[in-house]
């Protein structure tokens, strides 16, 4: 194992899987990180660098906290107190001395299809997919734009005509937003400006608003962003350092059709 000692820069490499009844300087490491997570080690386990009750405790109480990466790969519910492969990954990936830095990638997600959209409802306006490496990553701002194709062509539709707009986890929730579309032309720019944590691994976002009564039968939106200009303050949570999200080319998504008699999804 690498390790630098100094209290403000301390890093350690976990590099052998560790479990009750073992002693050194991997133990003491194991400490360390424990109590940085806020978990209790008794000060004998401390002194004699050993990993005994307390600490098995305190492992599965980090194995749970960072349950989906640790022990939802290994099929696991509960914390286990065994330092394995995908704890010792999570150790190194928050306090190892080689960490790397974080990569965000957007892309359309092919799970919010092109549909048709109802007027007066929460709807999907589009969805993205966020892969996430290394790092969990945060993200301070995201702008989306929006063409709107006006079916009859009398432009009555405005960007101001998309309200409530929001964007939403994989669970329902709310993670930005809601705000109100810009734009006096047929063109609505969202403007996003909480600060959204992106947790690693691949997950779908969908962006869904309301529109106004100006929008008519067959009219149609597709939701846009240039992800390397337009999600900004890009800051990794690990190592502190600044990440620009790829790709640099327009990520659109599929199109929606406003049909007066559309199912309400909500």
């Amino acid at each position: 194992a690498t390790a630098v000692d100094s209290l403000a820069n301390w890093c350690f490499d976990f590099g052998k899987n560790l479990k009750k009844g073992d002693k050194g300087k991997d133990v003491s490491a194991l400490h360390i990180v424990l109590e940085k997570e806020g978990f209790a080690i008794t000060q004998n386990e401390k002194t004699n660098q050993r990993f005994g009750n307390s600490t098995g405790a305190a492992v599965i109480a980090f194995q749970e906290k960072y349950k989906d990466e640790i022990l939802k790969p290994v099929k696991e519910r509960k914390g286990t107190g065994f330092v394995g492969k995908t704890t010792r990954a999570k150790l190194n990936q928050l306090y190892g001395c080689n960490k790397t830095t974080g990569t965000l990638e957007v892309q359309k997600s092919d799970t919010v299809p092109a549909q048709n959209i109802a007027i007066g409802y929460n709807q999907p306006l589009g969805g993205f997919s966020v892969e996430v490496k290394n790092e969990p990553i945060a993200v301070s701002k995201i702008v989306f734009r929006i063409p709107i194709i006006d079916n009859d062509g009398g432009n009555e539709v405005k960007g101001t005509d998309i309200d409530n707009v929001a964007l939403y986890d994989e669970n329902g929730a709310v993670v930005d937003g809601p705000v109100d579309a810009t734009g006096s032309s047929p063109y609505a720019t969202v403007t996003l400006t909480d600060t959204v944590v992106f947790p690693t691994g691949k997950h779908v976002y969908v962006l869904r608003g309301i529109l106004s009564n100006n929008f008519e039968n067959y009219d149609t939106i597709s939701v846009s962003t240039v992800p390397s200009n337009d999600w900004t303050g890009v800051i990794g949570q690990i190592t502190g350092d600044l990440i620009t999200p790829t790709p640099s080319g327009v990520v659109y998504t599929d199109t929606m059709t406003v049909r007066s008699g559309a199912l309400i999804i909500s």
